[in-house]
């Protein structure tokens, strides 16, 4: 019975997998299926039925877990918007700030600093910012969105998180022929890191 679930899952028939999946006895691989149908009903376009099988979860953690597949699956068809709806239904703090991470990665490959800067506020201890902060830079930068993603970098408050995330610009910068720009930026931030000045240094080479 899981198997054919699986391959009907695989198919996009989630209609006859719900009829199905009842029938599994195992309740932690019912909820894991469960699961998988919610966010691929979420990817196809039906989130309120996605929703709706979420909700009806009892255990806590396991409808945090659902809700973030959902929000995998809809960051990763840019359904921003939807995916922050779902992120703000999700109680327990860890898998919420994975979820952010994970829509935060997809905004910042878009290229959207504005959204990126929006999740990144939501964050209420400014020191935890830091890491996403660099995260989003890195990907703006990768996005073709250099400016936007320096100025992510500069509200970064550690140093040593800033001169990772300014290493990510550059080498983006690098990669992308524009090594003027990237030599530029590795002379107005330079780093006392040995290790990452040879290796801002080796990507502008090659």
């Amino acid at each position: 019975e899981l198997g054919i679930i699986l391959v009907l899952t695989q198919t996009g028939d989630f209609n006859r997998c719900l009829e199905s999946v009842t029938k599994i006895e195992d309740d932690k691989t019912r909820l894991k299926v469960l699961s998988e149908i919610a966010a691929g009903l979420a990817k196809k376009g039906d989130l309120k039925q996605a929703l709706k099988i979420s909700q009806e979860m009892m255990d806590p953690e396991i409808r945090d877990q659902t809700f973030q597949q959902i929000i995998r699956a809809l960051a990763g068809s840019s359904r921003f918007e939807d995916a922050v709806s779902v992120l703000d239904q999700m109680t327990d703090q860890k898998q919420k700030n994975d979820a952010l991470q994970i829509i935060l990665w997809r905004v910042s490959e878009a290229g959207d600093a504005k959204l990126a800067w929006e999740l990144i506020q939501t964050i209420e201890n400014p020191s935890n910012r830091n890491f996403p902060l660099a995260s989003s830079a890195g990907d703006l930068a990768k996005a073709g969105k250099s400016a936007e993603a320096l100025e992510m970098a500069n509200r970064i408050q550690t140093q040593s998180t800033k001169t990772v995330a300014i290493k990510g610009i550059a080498e983006a910068l690098a990669e992308r022929g524009e090594t003027t720009e990237a030599l530029a930026l590795f002379e107005q931030y330079p780093t006392k890191s040995p290790r990452i000045q040879r290796s801002i240094l080796k990507k502008i080479a090659t």
